[in-house]
């Protein structure tokens, strides 16, 4: 039976005055990869903290494969934790740290001496810590660290790994390796895990579903192309990725797509639930953008400030359309030429039928 479901039913929660979680509903597969994603403040650990038994909801309930473990404590869940800062253990070397969790119960639960050290063999092998189970963690890098708590965290084969912010301390090139390092991880081991994060770029690479918070609320829960692409609110919107907002007006409804109106023309674009004839604001992500010769297909724009990222440039760009200012990304190449103030003939096109732009009621 393939196990790690997690069910959340109207879960609520206030400190003082403060409206920390308005009810929450949300289901998470069994063996997924799932993401809470939010700004800070936005109840997405207090969510988590609820589910591993560190925090009490004062209304609502927690189901672990279908079973009630609303009132049960921390050690009597199927699930452990992995916290943004490691908590190891300074006095254990790094196999004592990883194996702590098969040394803790009652006596007769526990394995045999044989068994755990193969079960902490297994453990560093699988976050590529072999030849490190002799150190103690005053001799760890960060990311290393991370690892241990990550492999201490599965020793007891949990049904779900709760995870809150674990990269967020470690420098970028770390952050990524880790990010790798702990999908590769679920693949092998099938695991649920559940992952906090404010940062997109990990959410989005990462997960298989994203919940993206805000205020206490749910905004959205999709795979991570559809929040991309499609957001259902204008928060969700204005959180992930970079974009521009225009003001436009709706002219048709046809299922999940509409005709948009902006700036006297109209083109297509998905619909997040914007009503036919009402105002609304028209998401356009730079990647869809291009730089043209201005014309009467294209929104002429003049250049006001250019960023350079590698393989492309940002191009900040204001239009005549409202206080409207696009960002385009240009790929780079050697005949690439950008300056800024670039004159008023450059403009930026965009596909009248197929912009994968994103509306929301004004």
């Amino acid at each position: 039976m393939v196990t790690g479901a997690v069910s959340i039913a109207g879960v609520g929660k206030r400190f003082g005055d403060v409206t920390a979680l308005r009810p929450i509903d949300l289901e998470i597969p069994p063996g997924s990869f799932f993401s809470l994603l939010g700004p800070s403040g936005c109840g997405k650990t207090t969510l988590l903290k609820i589910v591993a038994g560190l925090e009490v909801p004062d209304v609502g309930t927690v189901n672990a494969d279908g079973v009630d473990i609303t009132s049960r404590p921390p050690e009597r869940r199927p699930f452990n934790m992995v916290f943004q800062h490691y908590a190891l253990f300074p006095h254990m070397t790094v196999a004592d740290n990883v194996g702590f969790g098969l040394t803790t119960g009652p006596k007769r639960e526990r394995l045999p001496q044989r068994e755990r050290a193969a079960r902490v063999a297994e453990m560093l092998e699988l976050v590529g810590l072999t030849r490190l189970g002799a150190r103690y963690p005053s001799e760890l890098s960060g990311g290393q660290a991370q690892r241990v708590a990550v492999a201490r965290a599965l020793i007891n084969r949990p049904s779900v790994l709760l995870l809150d912010e674990p990269l967020s301390a470690l420098d970028r090139n770390v952050r990524f390796a880790l990010r790798e390092e702990l999908l590769r991880i679920h693949q092998e081991l099938g695991t649920t895990f559940v992952f906090v994060t404010h940062d997109q770029d990990e959410a989005l690479s990462i997960s298989q579903l994203v919940g993206v918070m805000n205020e206490g609320r749910l905004e959205q829960v999709a795979d991570p192309q559809t929040v991309y692409r499609s957001p259902a609110t204008l928060f969700t919107a204005r959180f992930i990725g970079a974009g521009s907002f225009f003001e436009g007006a709706v002219r048709s409804v046809h299922g999940d797509r509409a005709e948009v109106e902006v700036a006297g023309r109209r083109f297509s674009a998905s619909n997040a639930g914007a009503p036919d004839g009402g105002a609304t604001q028209v998401l356009l992500r730079p990647e869809e953008l291009e730089l043209a010769p201005s014309d009467a297909g294209t929104l002429a724009g003049t250049v006001e400030t250019c960023s350079f990222f590698g393989s492309y440039f940002e191009l900040l760009t204001r239009t005549p359309v409202g206080p409207c200012r696009l960002r385009v990304r240009e790929p780079v190449a050697p005949e690439t030429e950008i300056a800024i103030g670039w004159p008023d003939q450059a403009g930026i096109a965009y596909a009248v039928e197929d912009l994968p732009a994103s509306t929301q009621s004004a």
